[in-house]
Order: C-alpha cells, then sequence, then structure tokens
C-alpha cells in the first residue's frame, strides 16, 4: 500500500514511517520541518533529541 505521512519527521509521524515501511508498504513523509528551524533559529535544545535529516535517512535505508 503506498502512505503519505503527514508530519513525518516529527515525534509520531517518524516512528509511524519506520513501522510501515518495516511492513511493506511504500512510504513517503511530508514535514515543514518548523520544529528544526525554531530550535535552531532560537537556540533551543529539545527534551527530545532531533536527530540530523541525514541520520534518519540512514536509519530508513536500513530499514
Amino acid at each position: 500500500m503506498r502512505i503519505l505521512i503527514l508530519g513525518g519527521d516529527g515525534y509520531l509521524g517518524w516512528p509511524q514511517s519506520l513501522y510501515l515501511s518495516r511492513k511493506g508498504h511504500e512510504v513517503a513523509i511530508f514535514d515543514n520541518f518548523a520544529r528544526r528551524y525554531f530550535d535552531l533559529e532560537e537556540g533551543f535544545d529539545s527534551l527530545i533529541p532531533i536527530h540530523t535529516l541525514h541520520d534518519r535517512v540512514k536509519a530508513w535505508q536500513e530499514v
């Protein structure tokens, strides 16, 4: 099944994307990366670490 995850870089969207990929679905994500930009612009450290996009793509490829 082809699935689009809105907010795929977020707290819930990212693990859901990995889960569905692992189950054999064709997954695409859409995200505006607002949380990344906000943390970067304001210099905040998130309570939940935000891995780089490179690290996330690498993790997805390992699935």
